[in-house]
């Protein structure tokens, strides 16, 4: 499958401002139940993931709405992948 390879990344900001996807994985480091997750959804919801992470990678956290959302309360942003399932 073409966009497996875009999946094995994680959120990580390095000293220039760069983002870099990362997936969390277990304590054994063998399952990353998000890539699992991705993994199970049909080619168009895995090509919209994709293209959400290609541009988290590229403003991060200065992407804005509608793509991501601070939680209140949180250090946490939240990835809203938008579509008419809206994954």
């Amino acid at each position: 499958m073409a966009l497996e390879r875009n999946f094995e990344r994680f959120f990580l900001m390095s000293d220039t401002n760069n983002w870099k996807i990362i997936y969390y994985q277990t304590d054994n480091q063998k399952v990353s139940p998000i890539y699992d997750f991705i993994e199970s959804l049909d080619l168009k919801s895995q090509a919209k993931v994709s293209a959400s992470f290609d541009l988290l990678e590229k403003y991060g956290i200065n992407l804005g709405m509608p793509h991501i959302k601070k939680l209140k309360n949180y250090g946490l942003w939240e990835l809203r992948i938008l579509g008419g399932d809206n994954i």
